[in-house]
């Protein structure tokens, strides 16, 4: 399955990377590319944050899914690992 990351800091990049060596077919997207993540992804990833979904669901078909940053930071075990990268970013 195809998986498009739309680039936002390091944990998109880092997530394409794991998607990767754990053998998915995954590719990086930047933010200004919303119709050719979403035509070459059956996935697409957004950011946590600075990326609105409205720019990439007008290219979505039906047989697609989009990950939005607000369905990453619902998760409880999701906000709790982000915290330790974002404690870093700020620490710096």
């Amino acid at each position: 399955m195809r998986v498009s990351v739309v680039a936002g800091d390091e944990r998109n990049l880092r997530l394409n990377e794991l998607l990767c060596s754990d053998g998915w077919e995954s590719k990086l997207f930047e933010q200004s590319e919303p119709e050719k993540a979403v035509s070459w992804g059956k996935v697409v990833i957004l950011p946590v944050k600075g990326v609105s979904p409205d720019n990439f669901t007008s290219f979505l078909n039906e047989d697609q899914v989009l990950i939005t940053g607000k369905d990453f930071l619902s998760r409880n075990d999701f906000a709790v690992l982000n915290a330790i990268p974002t404690a870093l970013a700020i620490g710096r």
